[in-house]
This record gives structure tokens, C-alpha cells and sequence, in this order.
């Protein structure tokens, strides 16, 4: 089993760049598509997919830790708005 930081170039799980696309393109709200391109370079820069799996365990991150501030331009109850609409995809 592979780990976040040990993460190959191809997901194991067959389709999931097509399937991450057909979500990341269902987002249409201007702060999540921001708050997205802003976790695609977290990911790019630590040299990891910008898959789904990878995606949403950086919103969860992002939204245990937020507290009151903000983070990639989002709020604790816009992080899990944005998860709750990936998992709803």
C-alpha cells in the first residue's frame, strides 16, 4: 500500500484522472475553483498526483486545522461544503 508522500505517477485505481477531472469540472463556484487551484500546487510542489483521493484528504487537512482563519481563501464550513459536494459528485 502506498502512502501520500510515496505516491506513484499512475493511481492504482484505474479511471481515477478521468474521474477526478469529471468532478474538479462539476465545481463552479469562483472560491472553490480557487481554493482547488491553490491545493493543485501544494500537490504539484510536493511532487503529487492532483487526484481525487489526494484532493480530498488535503480539504479534510485543511478543514481540521483552518480553526477561525482561513485557508486557500476558504473558511472551516467552506472546506466541508466543498468536501460534502466532491463526495456528492
Amino acid at each position: 500500500m502506498s502512502s501520500k508522500m510515496g505516491a506513484s505517477k499512475a493511481s492504482v485505481i484505474p479511471g481515477v484522472k478521468i474521474m477526478t477531472e469529471m468532478i474538479i469540472a462539476k465545481i463552479s463556484e469562483i472560491n472553490f475553483k480557487n481554493a482547488l487551484s491553490q491545493i493543485k500546487e501544494e500537490l504539484d510542489s510536493a511532487k503529487i498526483e492532483f487526484q481525487i483521493e489526494y484532493i480530498l484528504s488535503s480539504i479534510i487537512q485543511k478543514e481540521q486545522v483552518v480553526g477561525k482563519e482561513k485557508l486557500c481563501g476558504l473558511k472551516k464550513a467552506d472546506f466541508e461544503a466543498l468536501r460534502k459536494k466532491i463526495e456528492k459528485v
